[in-house]
């Protein structure tokens, strides 16, 4: 869930997912983002830091106050390794709302990367929706094996 209870974050922040599983972000208030992000430079865009990899982004997905309406957006998992990623509307990033997916339970932990993010100097959205994306299977899919964020 993206924007749980209306606040800045998602929940869960962390999930365990094998190769080929699809992670469902459903966003539930507000005006959020998900973008994929390197552990070393929170709140960037991955492919801004790293020529290796063309991140995934959301766009910005508004869903009004009341709204019975939940868009989504789905990726799937290539592998094993790590996938940080965060919210790039205003200071959400900076404020702690970040995730990963496959994060180790030490070193480059949810936690650690909250951290570094709360020193981040900028909080920078990729141009355009789903820019580069190379993970995302839809910005609105319905089918997915595992439900998080």
């Amino acid at each position: 869930m993206v924007g749980a209870n209306n606040g800045l974050v998602f929940q869960p922040s962390n999930i365990q997912a094998a190769p080929g599983s699809m992670i469902e972000f459903q966003f539930t208030s507000r005006n959020h983002s998900v973008v994929q992000a390197d552990f070393a430079s929170p709140c960037v865009p991955i492919e801004q830091v790293s020529s290796e990899y063309a991140g995934f982004y959301s766009g910005f997905m508004p869903v009004a106050a009341g709204s019975n309406t939940m868009p989504k957006f789905t990726i799937m998992v290539p592998d094993t390794e790590p996938i940080y990623y965060y919210c790039s509307q205003g200071e959400h990033c900076q404020a702690g709302m970040v995730g990963a997916i496959n994060a180790p339970t030490t070193g480059n932990t949810t936690a650690a990367f909250a951290a570094a993010a709360k020193q981040a100097p900028a909080n920078v959205s990729p141009k355009g929706p789903n820019a580069n994306s190379t993970l995302a299977v839809g910005s609105s899919s319905a089918a997915a094996s595992t439900t998080a964020a």
